[in-house]
């Protein structure tokens, strides 16, 4: 392979889309790599199978794990290398023979074990990080700073999605088990109510299996990719995030940036400022805002978010929840303070 310039160098096939990806592309060019960038949700097997084999690559790289990148990389003999940085509300399948070219890191060390149940024989534990080169301290002296901050998804749409999801499940198992379905509804929608009471810990893994174990367990029968406590948890992150959001408005006039789900808030206190771009201006609220609050998702609170790294990165106060990961990495009351 010919680089830039002349030089030669290794090749590696990087999958497109969200965060990050940009850093590791950036990152393995800076280490001599030939990045060629794939398009995998949009490409069909076939037009994979031949962007793959014309590029030869050393590895396949990817940010996030998704169905069927095993395999790929199994069709080329080609290892693949995934990073997961995000949350899946899918289960996890792979063939077997796929799985033994993959190499998984993931963010959080409770699906060390999720990825190894699934068939994944290598996988290990990596926090997540930030690019220096993107998230450093700045000053614009005629930007006005922020008291207190939020940046990040309202995940309302999100949210949404998945209860149509869960919705449409719920409603084929009623359909082949002779379940009433305004019954399963109620009963749904009750263990629901009360994971919304309880804000602080993270229920549903003990309520559904109280209260909806027959369709968890016929949903692993007969719909393998639906995972309908995971779905249930996106539905309660997005809940604690904008309740959250709302009670800082209504003591803090919390200034709140993302997508325009935040527009609830608004009328608790919030204020909006609508998105935030990943690039400078991003670095800047991060920047100038005397605290940045950092919420995460209601089921994932043992891990060390993004936001964690970036802020930190670009100079700014961060006041995020406490826990074992977090006390790892850095020092409460010296890198950053905690609740």
């Amino acid at each position: 392979a010919v680089l830039e310039g002349g030089r030669t160098g290794p090749r590696a096939v990087l999958c497109a889309g969200g965060l990050m990806v940009d850093d590791l592309g950036d990152a393995l060019e800076a280490r001599g790599f030939q990045v060629y960038v794939l398009e995998t949700e949009r490409l069909s097997r076939e037009e994979l199978d031949v962007a793959v084999a014309r590029f030869a690559p050393r590895f396949i790289a990817a940010i996030n794990y998704r169905h069927g990148l095993a395999e790929l990389a199994h069709r080329h003999a080609t290892p693949l290398v995934c990073w997961e940085i995000d949350p899946a509300v899918d289960r996890l399948q792979v063939a077997p023979e796929a799985a033994e070219e993959a190499h998984i890191f993931t963010y959080r060390r409770e699906h060390v074990a999720r990825f190894e149940a699934a068939g994944f024989p290598r996988v290990s534990y990596l926090a997540l990080a930030t690019n220096p080169a993107r998230r450093h301290p700045t000053r614009d002296e005629e930007a006005a700073p922020i008291p207190v901050s939020y940046v990040g998804s309202s995940m309302l749409e999100q949210a949404a999605s998945c209860r149509r999801r869960l919705t449409a499940a719920l409603g084929a198992w009623c359909e082949a088990e002779g379940i009433d379905p305004p019954t399963a509804t109620r009963t749904l929608d009750g263990v629901m109510d009360a994971q919304g009471d309880d804000l602080e810990r993270y229920l549903l893994p003990t309520l559904f299996p109280k209260h909806l174990a027959s369709f968890v367990w016929w949903t692993r029968l007969h719909l393998p990719e639906v995972d309908p406590v995971r779905l249930a948890g996106e539905v309660a992150a997005s809940v604690k995030r904008l309740s959250w959001v709302a009670e800082l408005g209504r003591r803090f006039r919390i200034r709140v940036f993302g997508d325009d789900g935040w527009r609830l808030t608004t009328a608790h206190g919030a204020v909006w400022g609508g998105p935030a771009g990943h690039g400078a201006q991003l670095t800047g609220i991060y920047g100038r805002s005397a605290i940045n609050v950092d919420i995460g998702r209601l089921y994932q609170e043992d891990m060390v978010t993004l936001r964690v790294f970036e802020v930190l990165a670009c100079g700014g106060l961060l006041l995020t929840r406490d826990n074992p990961a977090l006390r790892e990495l850095f020092e409460p009351g010296v890198h950053l303070d905690t609740y």
